[in-house]
């Protein structure tokens, strides 16, 4: 997970005539670095007004950690107000709406970047046989847990729907024009397969010479209840209700032509929306909850997180690559190729 921290920049512009300032706003980042120190956004401005024909600005910047984590959150909560890119068109009261969220996320940054770490230490730690006893607070985050876990789910099923009826649409002539302005269809080429099991077997005394073996750390983290859990979206996000419960009516009416399939385009960006909200919550709580754990085998009624170590034997690929890149090649064939439905992340029609 990226954990680095940085600044949430708000650039935005003028009319170097007028010197009016325009709706649009870049909110973009700049990352901590220890080997570019001065990197900061004064040097993005500096950057971005290369071949920007308006004069650019700082409006404002928010200090923060997990600064990927944030300005992703950020673009996803307000999508309906971007535009393309880093670019959102904001009012006056937008612009104050979004300052006052980026805020906010760095606020619970700060206290999240500490269990976060804890926890990536406590995954490289062997458990012991103990299970704590859950207090109301834990049975409480596993709750959230459950809940962010539930909504992602759910988001995720609407989305592939989405992705299918919007890219059939895309492949009809008639209905292309309509929606080629938020679909598109990408072709990604294969990644390349190695196969290994057929190396191994013509060229065994090479294989054995890349074989590496090293101890680890492993343990899957399971929570409680989350393959039983029925709790309706109603009872803990009414908003969430309300939008699964128009999905599929919105999808009946755009197969039968009584509504524009724009519509579902704007359902995706506030899927978007709760979706980043989901996974902010169960981050939060993920990490609570492991802290917690500590060292532990589990939480009773709440988690379980038994680490052991475990003896790998793994090949060295690269090292087997520059000792012999034909026999590797002799074994390696490419992907097949893989059609990728982009949704547009923004509304900038």
């Amino acid at each position: 997970m990226a954990t680095a921290a940085g600044e949430i920049y708000f650039i935005g512009e003028k009319d170097l005539r007028t010197k009016e300032i325009t709706p649009y706003f870049k909110v973009g980042i700049v990352r901590e670095n220890p080997e570019n120190a001065d990197r900061d956004s004064t040097q993005r401005l500096l950057e971005h007004q290369t071949g920007n024909p308006r004069e650019l600005y700082i409006e404002s910047v928010v200090k923060t950690d997990l600064v990927e984590l944030v300005e992703t959150l950020l673009h996803k909560k307000f999508a309906p107000l971007g535009v393309r890119g880093e670019w959102m068109k904001l009012t006056d009261a937008e612009l104050e709406q979004v300052k006052v969220e980026a805020n906010a996320l760095a606020a619970e940054a700060k206290g999240i970047i500490s269990d976060l770490q804890k926890a990536e230490k406590l995954a490289k730690e062997k458990s012991d046989e103990v299970t704590i006893p859950a207090t109301d607070e834990l049975i409480a985050l596993n709750e959230i847990y459950l809940e962010s876990n539930a909504k992602l789910k759910a988001s995720d099923e609407m989305f592939d729907v989405i992705k299918e009826v919007l890219s059939d649409a895309l492949e009809d002539e008639d209905e292309e024009e309509e929606v080629e302005a938020f679909v598109k269809v990408q072709e990604k080429k294969g990644k390349s397969v190695f196969d290994e099991t057929a190396f191994k077997e013509k060229y065994e005394a090479i294989y054995k010479k890349y074989i590496i073996t090293k101890s680890t750390i492993k343990g899957t983290a399971s929570y409680s209840g989350s393959r039983t859990f029925k709790k309706e979206f109603a009872e803990f996000d009414p908003g969430f209700a309300k939008i699964v419960e128009s999905f599929d009516p919105l999808v009946e009416k755009i197969a039968a032509g009584k509504e524009k399939k724009e519509a579902l385009h704007a359902l995706s960006l506030d899927l978007r929306r709760a979706s980043a909200e989901a996974e902010w919550s169960k981050m939060k709580a993920e990490s609570k909850i492991k802290v917690a754990c500590g060292t532990h085998a589990g939480i009773e009624g709440v988690f379980k997180w038994v680490r052991t170590e475990k003896i790998i034997e793994s090949l060295d690929r690269k090292a087997l690559k520059e000792a012999h890149p034909d026999l590797v090649e002799e074994f390696t064939a490419a992907g097949e190729a893989i059609k990728a439905v982009i949704v547009d992340p923004k509304k900038g029609y």
